[in-house]
């Protein structure tokens, strides 16, 4: 039995040594460090007296120097590494199979969660920078712009398709499957896609020239069908109030914007909560056909298209 507790003893002592000197290398050496003591520990399972301290605190010094394994190879790699929490939560799950004491019972079950919810809290920051990429900002303009009077103009497609094609202003993407793909979540969710639109809109960090772009894409698309009604008007002032850049710079930056889209009332917020509950009262959303139906007929001027239609 001596024989047994001297082999782990030292096995868990070289391999500490070594994890020490390189943490990035510790998933290794903790795999390693189980596959050669494994035979061991269940022999002293097997003939030992548990009573014994010696071999207590030698199988809880195993356990745990496995366990320290997995925490310094998840804290050196989880930034660079697709794999380190199930790395990491394997090397745990070897070290939980080992009789440790209660406290060290108590250290695995905290850093297994620990591990789970730093991956939870990762992937929410995945997704709220995904949210919050500009490219995805943009589209989310254009669309909501193109859906905010209730309808789907066949010219507001074209342009949206053109931006995406021609000018690349949504990033690299299949702009017919994200277009669908949104039809589907205005569908389901109605106004509410909306509501959201301006949600990320207030909670995004951009700057004023980030502004002006979506200004921009938002007048050509409002003006694309030929038609301006109270309802879009509406929905822009909502969007105007939401952006920090002045008449003045949009001015500067679109010479040529309608006075229609300039500020034009005192934005206090009682005024704000009516403009808002005013347009998301009045307006009805349709479940809109999927666009994959509509012809990829190429942009018209605004002026000639609203003559011919």
């Amino acid at each position: 039995m001596e024989e047994l507790v001297n082999h782990v003893t030292k096995k868990v002592e070289e391999n500490k040594s070594q994890r020490r000197a390189d943490k990035s290398k510790a998933y290794q050496l903790g795999i390693d460090l189980y596959e050669s003591t494994k035979d061991y520990i269940n022999s002293l399972q097997a003939n030992a007296d548990f009573s014994d301290k010696k071999v207590i605190n030698t199988c809880d010094n195993l356990a745990k120097e496995i366990l320290q394994c997995a925490v310094d190879y998840f804290k050196t790699t989880y930034r660079t590494s697709n794999d380190a929490r199930d790395k990491s939560l394997k090397l745990i799950r070897y070290a939980a199979h080992i009789p440790s004491s209660t406290s060290t019972k108590h250290r695995i079950d905290d850093n297994v969660q620990g591990i789970e919810d730093w991956t939870f809290n990762s992937m929410a920051d995945e997704d709220e920078q995904s949210i919050y990429n500009f490219d995805k900002i943009r589209l989310q303009t254009a669309f909501s712009f193109m859906t905010c009077d209730g309808n789907i103009d066949q010219n507001e497609v074209a342009l949206i398709k053109g931006m995406a094609n021609d000018k690349k202003f949504f990033g690299d993407i299949d702009i017919d499957t994200e277009l669908d793909f949104l039809v589907e979540i205005i569908n389901q969710k109605g106004i509410g896609y909306l509501k959201d639109y301006f949600k990320v809109l207030k909670n995004a960090t951009i700057d004023k020239d980030q502004e002006i772009q979506l200004i921009e894409i938002a007048i050509n698309i409002l003006n694309a069908d030929g038609f301006l009604d109270y309802n879009e008007t509406k929905f822009f002032r909502i969007f105007r109030t939401l952006l920090e850049v002045s008449d003045e710079e949009m001015k500067a930056a679109l010479p040529n914007i309608p006075e229609d889209f300039l500020e034009d009332d005192i934005f206090t917020n009682s005024y704000l909560e009516t403009l808002f509950d005013d347009y998301f009262e009045n307006i009805e959303m349709p479940v809109f056909d999927k666009l994959e139906v509509q012809t990829d007929a190429d942009f018209i001027s605004p002026t000639i298209y609203s003559r011919d239609k």
